[in-house]
């Protein structure tokens, strides 16, 4: 019908397969093949969500490197789940059917290293002992300033820090309906005077075990209410005596706390403890 040789040009919009032209410049009803390049300095949009993209060949995006499927230079953002070695992508942001090969990987802002160092601060960790991670050693080291005056019935003034035991320790409940703790506990003081003028330790060092009984009337031998059986040295079973040291571990009237008390205002102490529970 129209054959032409030779340049030409059209000064108005085309249709081909249709007879539309009010909108565009070039507009096409049917497919399309293209032998050569195509040269594109506006946007590409496809506003036919029912339909999808195929590319046969390797594509790049924001560079000229064409030796991966999809190459990709520059920032960019995926606002749904990603699936790389699969197409599940219901549950995870990322997930990843095979291995990971990084550098460095950051969870929630820290370093993976820090994660799974056996020391580790208790900001980065303290989130594990919530969940069954038998495969992670849960120790914690952490710093402490003996700072709040305390007057004990001994009428002594003395200075404590409280260790807030949630933060490291898993709580269980026994078949009874018992909550209980087991940690392992070592706190020295951070100038590292390991040496008391007395046959006294200066390191405090216990194996935990406390339970906070619902109900009363256990053995003819037990005690109610909160229960502390401190294993270690310097002797204190019951954490409820003021030791002979500059520091002291007491049990409180509150399950989930233990107090470090000092002589002196502003003892800085270093405490590390390891649960015991999965």
């Amino acid at each position: 019908n129209l054959a032409v040789t030779g340049k030409s040009y059209f000064q108005d919009n085309i249709g081909i397969g249709t007879t539309d032209t009010t909108s565009y410049k070039l507009n096409v009803l049917g497919n399309t093949t293209l032998g050569g390049n195509v040269l594109i300095t506006g946007l590409i949009n496809q506003n036919n969500s029912s339909q999808s993209n195929i590319f046969l060949g390797k594509v790049g995006i924001g560079g000229t490197d064409f030796t991966s499927n999809l190459a990709v230079t520059g920032t960019s953002y995926l606002n749904g789940n990603v699936g790389i070695g699969t197409t599940d992508t219901t549950t995870y942001k990322l997930n990843v059917g095979g291995s990971i090969n990084s550098t460095s990987l950051n969870i929630a802002g820290n370093s993976l290293d820090s994660i799974l160092l056996p020391y580790t601060t208790s900001n980065v960790c303290k989130n594990l002992i919530l969940y069954d991670t038998p495969n992670v050693l849960k120790k914690f080291g952490f710093n402490g300033i003996c700072s709040t005056q305390i007057q004990l019935p001994d009428t002594n003034y003395y200075y404590k820090y409280d260790i807030d035991l949630r933060n490291y320790t898993k709580l269980k409940t026994s078949a009874a309906g018992t909550q209980y703790r087991i940690f392992n506990i070592t706190i020295f003081a951070s100038t590292a005077y390991f040496e008391a003028f007395s046959t006294i330790p200066n390191i405090l060092e216990y194996k935990v075990f406390m339970s906070n009984p619902t109900t009363t009337g256990g053995g003819p031998n037990e005690n109610d209410g909160i229960n502390v059986c401190a294993l270690g040295r310097p002797q204190n079973y019951n954490l409820n005596a003021i030791l002979t040291t500059n520091i002291s571990l007491l049990r409180t009237t509150d399950f989930n706390y233990l107090s470090v008390t000092s002589t002196t205002n502003g003892t800085s102490i270093n405490v590390i403890i390891e649960d015991l529970l999965f």
